[in-house]
């Protein structure tokens, strides 16, 4: 299963997908991240047909779409299970690089992000924000573990609106834009992705600098000369089809 392949499901289920960077949870250089995210299967092959190998992002907070619990060490981990008390968490568990997600289905109640208001060391990531998606790469796999997409319990709803943090900016999906077609488009525009130079990219993020040498004015950047070149090597690294512990665009359950 190719990496567009697990976007298009994720789509399928009602999660809009945005391409983050290969090996990496930063969305790509000129792209507006989690405001790209979208339900448009069209526009998903399009970002994926240029840069087949780019990680997974969701936005989160979304109707229809999913809150996340990040629990990245130990403490976090204990913490948690403090809050909990015994009561049931519940929730899709998911492997990241440092910890776990919980994801939940989105409420009707607003979930927004927030970190350490929900218990020291966890951050809710809501509306505003986004996650890493199996089977993505950074440093290892993310995979699904155990459990199933469900909304919150009742008593970790509750915590998780009181943690709301009420700064939070609201999220509109990016509509789907006249002349995108044929699946070839960008985050940051309509043309073809193998043809935006790099130093179009870059020269509205270095203005003033675009007469250095790799710094924009059409050469490639030394960033992108070392991305292409590390990308063939880590080709056969991120073969999206060794991913372990997808439960497939419907049921959500291991």
């Amino acid at each position: 299963m190719s990496m567009v392949s697990v976007a298009l499901a994720y789509v399928a289920d009602g999660l809009p997908v945005f391409p983050l960077r290969t090996r990496s949870n930063k969305p790509w250089a000129g792209s507006h991240g989690f405001r790209d995210a979208t339900l448009d299967p069209d526009l998903v092959r399009g970002w994926w047909s240029g840069r087949p190998h780019s990680n997974i992002g969701i936005a989160t907070g979304t109707p229809g779409g999913i809150v996340a619990v990040d629990i990245d060490s130990p403490a976090a981990a204990r913490a948690l299970d403090e809050l909990a008390a015994g009561r049931p968490l519940d929730g899709l568990i998911v492997r990241t690089v440092r910890g776990w997600h919980r994801w939940y289905r989105t409420p009707g109640a607003p979930v927004r992000n927030s970190r350490g208001r929900l218990a020291p060391g966890i951050d809710v990531r809501g509306v505003g924000g986004y996650v890493v998606a199996p089977p993505s790469v950074r440093g290892r796999r993310y995979e699904f573990v155990d459990g199933r997409l469900d909304l919150p319990p009742g008593w970790l709803l509750d915590a998780l609106t009181h943690a709301a943090c009420a700064s939070s900016p609201s999220l509109t999906l990016a509509p789907r834009r006249e002349g995108d077609h044929d699946g070839l488009t960008t985050p940051w525009g309509r043309q073809p992705l193998n043809s935006v130079p790099c130093g179009l990219l870059h020269r509205r993020l270095r203005r003033g600098r675009t007469d250095q040498p790799g710094r924009g004015g059409g050469r490639a950047c030394r960033r992108c000369a070392r991305e292409r070149s590390n990308k063939r090597r880590r080709s056969a690294a991120t073969d999206p089809t060794r991913l372990r512990g997808w439960p497939g665009p419907a049921g959500w359950s291991r």
